[in-house]
Order: C-alpha cells, then structure tokens, then sequence
C-alpha cells in the first residue's frame, strides 16, 4: 500500500513538472511568523507592504505563469526590478484581483500576455512603472496595462507602456470607470495606445502618446471621458461606434488628427495642431567628453538632428554629478545644431549634457563622457591663452 501511494506522489510530481505549475503561496515582507520576511517568488500572493530586492526569486526568475498577485489594501514597490514572463498566453506579470486602494510602483513587467493586469478592483494606482514588450507571439495579442472587470477609479501615473503586441493600455467596463491616466509615456505599440471600450467618465491628461501603428487614443462605445493637455506625435485620435460627450481639448497633435464616425455630441476645441516634422535622432557633438570649460565664458553647444525640419524646438540640459540630477540651461531651443551658452554652474569634473526633442522626449541624446567646469584662476571667465 505504501509502495503504491508513493508510486502516486511519484506520478503528480512528474505531472506538475511538465505542465509547469506553480505552487502560489503568500509572500512579502512581514509576512511570515512574527512579522519575517517571505521571499516572493513566482505565482506568489504579496500579503503586506512589501519592497522588492534580489532576495526574492521572482527578480530573477522566468515566471512561466502569472509573476505575482495583490488582493489586498497594500503597495508593492519594485525597487527598479524586472518581472519577466515567458510570453504565454493568460499570464499576467503583476495581477491586482478585487483589490481596493492597493498600489504598485517602481516595477517593469516584460514579456507576459499582459504586463499588469487589475480587475474588478476600486481606487488602485499605478505609478512610476514600465510594462514593455509584452506580447505571446500570435498577431495583435498583448497588452501593457488592462483596467477591466468593473473596476473603478484606478491612476496610472508617471509610467512608461512601449512595445507592446496589441494595445498600450485598455479600459473596458460599463459599470465601473472614472480612471485616470495622467503624465505616462505610450510608445510604439501594435495597435493602439490607450484603447477605451464601453468605458466612461475616464481622463487622460499630460500624456505623451507616439508612433502606435492604428491610434493614439482610440474611443468606442465610450461616454464622458476628457481628453487633455496630451501631446499626440504621429497618432491621431479616434471616437466611433457612438461615443458621446466627450470632451478633447487642449492637445498638441503633431502629424497627427482627429477622426470621428458614428458619434454625436462631442466637444473639440482648443486642440493645437502642428505639421512639423519630428527628428528621428539627434546626436551631441559638444560638449561630448574631456573638454573643459572656465564658468563666465561662452560656450556654443553643439548637436545634429536627423529627420526633423527647422520649425521644431529641443530642450538643453545640464548634469554636474554625471546625471544624477539635471538642470535646464534653454527650455526651448531652436534646433539648428548650435546655442551659445554663458557657462553658469558650480565647479565640477562630472558634467555632462542632454538634448531632448520638444515633440518626442525619447528622441534624445547625452554626452559620450563627462566633460569638466572650472572656475578661472584670472577671475574674469577667460582661459590664459584668451589673454593674450
């Protein structure tokens, strides 16, 4: 009888093995006896507030199910970590269930059907997140972020959601809604970047939203969203299947329009719409390592664009701890490929430079290596071979 049980257990090891299962069990820290830490591993529950480190295995790990689950009032911080799936078909790599007032920050989802996924859940955030390249591999399936099953007033803030196989964010859900998708970078996804879908009541405000193969925003069977103070570049924006009272306003559209079909009673106005091209690259050229530069003296910054066209503008910054921290040296600059700066900073051997373009922040550039900015030992700004 014995010998047969353990033949059983035998067989359901082996069974598990190959169909990839994964034990789900709580985690995080304060979870365990008297408040210990429970490593997190993949397929796991978090219980409690809990920071990621490289002590918990799903960091580091191939997660061939769902990476990890909150149902709880609790917040989860990634601590910069990377959750990776295996690019199958219902998994998720970080799944809010029924949760209320939970939040996930600081975290990247890579890989899964979807990267994170909240459902059926009240007043969730996420924040300072990236779910990129999440995609199964079939044609237009994978999302970054999914709201859906009836959930209600959940932010998502300060992320980035790019390369994903279908949509960047999708909302759907009639009785649920009032979300709001504030200041996020969607990039080049499949499909759409942010697909509403029987949805109201949303704002999607401060976005920066690019280069989505069908629509920036796509609106369908949705009431009462506004649109607003987002910058669409290459992407338009679509309402049909009779969508109303929607309000979109104040958007800055860059190659890109508004298209509607099928709708009625919907508000658009104020929206700025710019034909200048958007630069595919641009290059610094100097500063760009080892130079050095005397504060008081004028500098010219120099940089190439590729792809853009004279009417567009970039932003010049400055780092003085080897881009910790940066500092603005001209908002906008015409991007001609010089401006003349009066050097104006504190004495450091960690300088470097950046060159962001106005119409797409992820068109940019920053010194090859640190250059240095001392003071003069004349006192006036200029270097000994200036005087004479």
């Amino acid at each position: 009888m014995f010998d047969a049980c353990a033949r059983i257990l035998v067989a359901i090891l082996v069974l598990v093995a190959a169909q990839d299962w994964t034990w789900a069990a709580p985690c995080g820290d304060t979870t365990g006896a008297r408040g210990t830490d429970v490593p997190c591993s993949c397929g796991d529950t978090v219980m409690t507030n809990t920071v990621l480190d490289n002590t918990d295995p799903v960091t580091s790990n191939i997660c061939l199910g769902t990476g990890l689950t909150l149902s709880r009032s609790i917040e989860l911080d990634g601590n910069g970590h990377t959750i990776v799936g295996a690019g199958k078909s219902g998994t998720w790599g970080i799944y809010l269930a029924g949760a209320s007032n939970a939040t996930v920050r600081n975290c990247t989802a890579e890989n899964f059907q979807i990267g994170i996924r909240l459902s059926g859940v009240t007043n969730c955030n996420v924040e300072n997140c990236v779910a990129k390249n999440n995609t199964t591999g079939q044609p237009n399936e994978g999302y970054g972020i999914e709201i859906t099953q009836s959930s209600s007033g959940v932010r998502v803030s300060n992320s980035t959601v790019n390369n994903n196989g279908d949509e960047g964010i999708h909302i759907s859900g009639t009785s649920g809604s009032g979300h709001h998708i504030l200041n996020n970078f969607i990039n080049n996804n499949a499909l759409e970047g942010v697909y509403l879908l029987n949805s109201n009541g949303n704002r999607i405000f401060g976005n920066f939203i690019h280069a989505q193969n069908a629509a920036g925003v796509y609106i369908k069977n949705s009431d009462q969203n506004t649109i607003k103070t987002n910058t669409f570049s290459q992407n338009p924006i679509q309402l049909t299947d009779g969508s109303e009272k929607n309000i979109i306003s104040n958007n800055t559209m860059i190659e890109s329009k508004i298209k509607t079909e099928d709708t009625t009673n919907n508000t658009i106005k104020y929206n700025r719409f710019n034909k200048c091209r958007t630069p595919h690259l641009v290059t610094i050229k100097h500063p760009n390592g080892s130079e050095s530069w005397i504060i008081g003296s004028e500098k010219e910054i120099r940089w190439s664009s590729e792809g853009g066209a004279s009417c567009t503008r970039v932003k010049i910054e400055l780092s003085t701890d080897a881009g910790t921290h940066w500092q603005v040296v001209k908002i906008k600059a015409r991007d001609d490929g010089s401006f003349n700066w009066v050097v104006n900073a504190n004495p450091t051997n960690q300088a470097l430079m950046r060159i962001t373009t106005k119409s797409n922040p992820l068109v940019v550039d920053v010194s090859d290596d640190v250059f240095t900015i001392e003071e003069s030992s004349n006192g006036d700004g200029r270097q000994l071979d200036e005087l004479f």
